[in-house]
């Protein structure tokens, strides 16, 4: 285990924290609500959405925890910067601790209408009506694997070809070469969502 912090230390701790929400999130404050944090990297979009009686102090025990993936993801990643693109971005909304519930399974359903992939565990609320949303990802199998594998290889491809180069059929055109070009075709047609 590591090193105890005393009281103490730990006060100046959350006083840190504190401050750097002060600088992502000027706004933030202790009230009832929603906080939202998102991130883009590669052209997909990640999301997390949370309640909270008190959305500073909840932000701080994300930033100090390790129990969730969001937590290890913001230690990853940090916040969104100029310097840091990839970071998170964090928003609120403050609302009634007796909405919360049902604002959160709002957000969450609507982040899912928007293409967000959910780092949620479940579908939000703290009461009955929870479910998990882990089927909202398909199951990582060996296919699964290679299909993915194929998805970044068409996409790194179709990305250089827009750039930097151009198709044709070399020498005299015949039904071979005319397949050849197809199935090339057909492979740069990239499904992105």
């Amino acid at each position: 285990m590591g090193k105890q912090l005393n009281y103490k230390q730990l006060f100046a701790r959350n006083a840190e924290i504190s401050a750097l929400l002060d600088q992502v999130c000027p706004t933030m404050n202790e009230g009832s609500g929603i906080y939202v944090l998102t991130r883009e990297e590669d052209g997909k979009k990640f999301t997390y959405i949370g309640q909270a009686i008190n959305i500073k102090r909840r932000m701080i025990a994300h930033i100090q925890g390790y129990s969730q993936h969001i937590d290890i993801s913001i230690k990853k990643r940090g916040f969104y910067s100029v310097e840091n693109p990839y970071g998170w971005k964090l928003t609120y909304k403050n609302f009634p601790v007796n909405e919360l519930d049902e604002k959160e399974r709002y957000y969450i359903k609507m982040a899912q209408e928007q293409g967000y992939e959910l780092l949620n565990i479940i579908n939000g609320g703290q009461g009955e009506g929870k479910f998990d949303i882990n089927d909202r990802k398909p199951t990582k199998t060996y296919k699964d694997g290679l299909k993915q594998g194929y998805l970044n290889a068409q996409r790194d491809v179709a990305k250089l070809f827009e750039k930097n180069l151009e198709v044709s059929i070399k020498g005299n055109s015949n039904k071979n070469k005319e397949k050849a070009l197809q199935k090339f075709n057909d492979f740069m047609k990239i499904d992105w969502i």
